[in-house]
């Protein structure tokens, strides 16, 4: 997440690299829309979410993912709760232990990836996409 205060500027940055080098990755497109919801711009954010989605094979729930932060900004708690479902019963890759990220190392990412932002979704409900967005687990 950008510094607060610098998230349309991100966005902008990003926006700006994707349509110089005509480059379509999907996590482009999430990136600069997550930077657009940081900054309140739910509109803008919600498109950039929906171009963000992957093709049929969707090995790491990616899509669930999406559905899950769309429905949070629409403000749709019983699709949020279905995305988060959807989500949790992914099958974990046989391949998951050993998969590297673009860095070239390890992912060491807790499975299913992404299911504790949608998590925090739902314990902060109602409030803003960035102060939602990692919302703390509660007190033991």
């Amino acid at each position: 997440m950008a510094s607060k205060g610098c998230d349309r500027e991100a966005a902008d940055l990003i926006r700006d690299w994707r349509l110089q080098n005509k480059d379509r990755r999907y996590i482009l497109f999430w990136h600069e829309g997550q930077n657009r919801a940081f900054d309140g711009d739910y509109e803008a954010a919600l498109s950039l979410f929906e171009q963000s989605r992957r093709p049929a094979e969707d090995r790491i729930g990616w899509n669930s993912y999406v559905d899950g932060s769309v429905a949070f900004l629409r403000g749709d708690m019983a699709k949020l709760q279905a995305a988060r479902a959807s989500l949790a019963q992914m099958p974990k890759p046989l391949d998951w232990d050993t998969m590297k990220g673009a860095d070239g190392k390890p992912l060491n990412a807790k499975w299913p990836v992404n299911l504790n932002v949608l998590d925090g979704f739902i314990r902060c409900w109602g409030k803003r996409y960035r102060d939602a967005y990692g919302c703390p687990h509660p007190a033991p």
